[in-house]
């Protein structure tokens, strides 16, 4: 596998800025927050949040779709530590997944 070049997560979203997702104390990325003045606003601040879910969830993602590919490959071992690797597998796209859907 090759060497990320893409700062390491977590990444979170931090609202005390309502702007920021973080890794640390790197900003990743800016994502607008507007208030609710205006029905279109609002929906724009539904749609940023989803957004900021989603850039936050990116190493996650990225970390569960190699584990997925690893797994479809057979490259884990046989037996039960195999199944506790598959199962675990599995919980970390599951973890991911929730992540970009903004699910605790």
């Amino acid at each position: 596998m090759t060497e990320n070049k893409h700062t390491p997560g977590p990444w979170v979203i931090d609202r005390s800025l309502r702007t920021a997702v973080n890794a640390g104390p790197k900003h990743v990325a800016m994502v607008n927050f507007y208030n609710s003045i205006s029905e279109t606003e609002r929906i724009d601040a539904e749609e940023n949040e989803a957004n900021a879910h989603l850039i936050s969830a990116a190493p996650d993602l990225l970390s569960a779709l190699k584990d997925a590919m690893r797994s479809t490959r057979k490259d884990f071992e046989s037996g039960p530590d195999g199944d506790r690797q598959h199962t675990e597998a599995w919980a970390e796209q599951f973890a991911a997944i929730a992540k970009a859907e903004g699910k605790p």
